[in-house]
């Protein structure tokens, strides 16, 4: 199955990545190296992650990396929708 992030997730994904590497840069670059494993595993096993709390939309999945969710949707192909802290309130929270 193919998996496809959005820009969205890829503005997510820096933001996070500026925050954590403020002070040095290699903890940051560990948790991409993190981040891309954890997406690159939804090729394989897509409906591997669990439903999220306040996001209706039963289509959406997501997987935890340390801290953080990764918020995707099954269909045809994976789409990576966002990621965020995973102690946000993710009824409020813009998918697309």
């Amino acid at each position: 199955m193919r998996v496809r992030v959005t820009e969205r997730a890829d503005d997510d994904i820096l933001g996070i990545l500026e925050f954590v590497g403020r002070d040095e840069w290699p903890p940051a670059e560990r948790l991409l190296a993190e981040l891309n494993a954890a997406v690159d595993s939804l090729q394989e096993l897509p409906r591997r992650g669990f439903r999220p709390k306040g996001i209706p939309q039963p289509s959406v999945r997501a997987i935890r990396v340390r801290d953080w969710l990764v918020l995707y949707e099954v269909g045809k192909d994976v789409e990576v929708l966002r990621v965020v802290d995973g102690n946000r309130d993710l009824r409020q929270l813009p998918l697309r």
